[in-house]
């Protein structure tokens, strides 16, 4: 969640918003930042490895700049039945202009190939102005859907 702006820009938006982070400093940013806006947020300081998602639980996951890899089990089942999944990282072109963490670099065509059970409803790879450090790179963006069961 770092210090929450697509949380509280979602919370903004009427949803019920839970965010984690491991940066304590970076959550109570974020609570602060929500507090002076008037929006409601849920936190907790975790790292993903120990955030309970659950399972038939969100309506909207969104990773981003967060990686994936390591969640490609957890997101579909957290999701509920028409649940969506966003995530926006680096695609590794990304990496010719520097070192970037290889948790949030992504090869051509990867993110949708860890979602199989997901439908897709958006996939691309733009060179766009990244949401993460605002440069201008070559990014992924995904969108996915949980099939109705």
């Amino acid at each position: 969640m770092g210090q929450g702006r697509n949380a509280i820009w979602l919370a903004q938006q009427g949803w019920d918003v839970t965010g984690f982070d491991p940066a304590e400093r970076a959550v109570a940013l974020a609570k602060a930042n929500a507090a002076k806006l008037s929006v409601r947020l849920n936190t907790e300081i975790k790292r993903y490895e120990d955030f309970d998602f659950g399972e038939s639980r969100w309506d909207l996951i969104l990773l981003s700049y967060v990686g994936g890899r390591e969640m490609k089990d957890v997101i579909p089942k957290a999701l509920r039945p028409g649940g969506v999944v966003v995530l926006e990282a680096f695609h590794r072109d990304a990496t010719k202009n520097g070192p970037i963490g290889d948790a949030v670099v992504f090869d051509t065509a990867e993110v949708p190939s860890l979602f199989p059970g997901l439908r897709v409803v958006r996939y691309e790879e733009p060179i766009a102005v990244s949401d993460f450090g605002q440069s201008r790179v070559r990014v992924v963006r995904y969108c996915a859907e949980k099939p109705a069961d």
